[in-house]
């Protein structure tokens, strides 16, 4: 990764906190792209998953299940944050789940893989539960974020609204920004529509990908990996800009410096 110099926009920052954005701004940049390329995957698969599925059970079916995922998801999002985060502390010195939460999701991927789409449908409650539950691990460890706070919690339904399939371009700080600025905007209900929606999206393809026979099983465990990493990522960074935030609470100084370093990283 190579940077210019801080410039103008970053000058505020002290040493550690500017690498720590520097570092945030990369694993952004990283976490896109590796989710670009399996979104590219899955939207390969799903071509065949919808021609299959119109034959056995009639056309508008795809359909029909990428509007119950939909459901599905908001259903668990909306439900699931307390049953998610049960049994953990409100705050955490370091993050102690991250590979458990992996395993569990690529388990919850190859069964519904097996089990066609009764196990599919399920895998997507699952899977939403499961990352709930890893990114409240990861806020949780960061200063000024508490679990029983609502704007902790309202934070980690913000992350799930960071699903964007964009490759990586010039626009992809912007794309970041103009999303938490709606979704602050919006009311708690709200804010859960949008989540669900965005993350309910890529969770119907995920699924119509893993109703191809044979390979559901290997393609639910791989894309559930992929998943829960990416927004274990894309957490780590949104809560790192919160922390930053709450120190250099000029206006922008943050959102500037960040958007600096995401158009210097190649």
């Amino acid at each position: 990764m190579k940077l210019t110099t801080r410039g103008n926009t970053c000058a505020e920052f002290s040493d550690e906190d500017f690498e720590a954005l520097t570092a945030a701004a990369a694993k952004y940049r990283a976490a896109h792209r590796g989710f670009y390329r399996v979104i590219s995957f899955v939207a390969a698969r799903v071509g065949d998953a919808s021609k299959l599925l119109e034959a056995r059970l009639g056309s508008g079916v795809g359909m029909q299940i990428k509007d119950r995922v939909v459901a599905l998801a908001e259903d668990a999002l909306s439900k699931g944050f307390v049953a998610a985060t049960m049994g953990m502390d409100s705050s955490a010195e370091g993050e102690r789940w991250v590979n458990y939460h992996k395993a569990m999701a690529v388990a919850s991927g190859a069964g519904g893989g097996v089990l066609g789409l009764p196990g599919v449908l399920a895998d997507a409650t699952i899977t939403t539960g499961i990352m709930m539950r890893s990114i409240a691990d990861i806020a949780r460890t960061f200063p000024g974020e508490d679990l029983k706070r609502e704007d902790t919690r309202r934070a980690c339904i913000e992350v799930f609204t960071f699903g964007e399939t964009i490759e990586g371009g010039e626009d992809a700080g912007a794309t970041y920004w103009a999303t938490r600025t709606a979704i602050q905007q919006a009311t708690i209900r709200e804010a859960l529509k949008i989540a669900s929606a965005r993350l309910g999206a890529v969770l119907s393809q995920k699924a119509l990908a893993q109703i191809v026979p044979l390979a559901g099983a290997v393609a639910g465990a791989s894309i559930n990996y992929a998943f829960v990493e990416y927004f274990q990522d894309i957490a780590r960074v949104h809560f790192t800009l919160r922390d930053l935030e709450r120190r250099y609470p000029q206006s922008e100084t943050v959102k500037l410096c960040f958007e600096n370093l995401l158009a210097q990283i190649s």
